[in-house]
């Protein structure tokens, strides 16, 4: 998948990921940016990701960081779909990030 490809070294240097999910930046809102990444904190995790919003489709992939888990969400729907089933989608695996396995 390409979040493991992504965050295991093998698209870009660990070193080189690492930089592009600390916050270099802020939007007007607030919301915090990388290289290339968007970035949130939910319940106390870090997530980063990026999306695609475009007229009758919409795509989101986040990383929840320090875990194994990524969330995608794919839209045939206008923008915010995606996003929006995604932050349900993103509170609910960066929960389950924090539980003990």
């Amino acid at each position: 998948m390409f979040a493991d490809a992504l965050r295991g070294g093998k698209l870009v240097s660990r070193a080189t990921f690492e930089k592009m999910t600390q916050p270099h930046g802020q939007m007007p809102g607030g919301q915090r940016y990388g290289y290339g990444m968007m970035i949130e904190d939910v319940y106390g995790r870090r997530i980063v990701g990026a999306w695609r919003r475009i007229p009758w489709r919409s795509s989101e992939l986040y990383i929840v960081l320090d875990s194994p888990y990524t969330a995608v969400v794919l839209a045939n729907q206008d923008p915010p779909a995606a996003e929006m089933a995604r932050r349900m989608a993103e509170a609910l695996v960066a929960e389950e990030a924090k539980a003990p396995h």
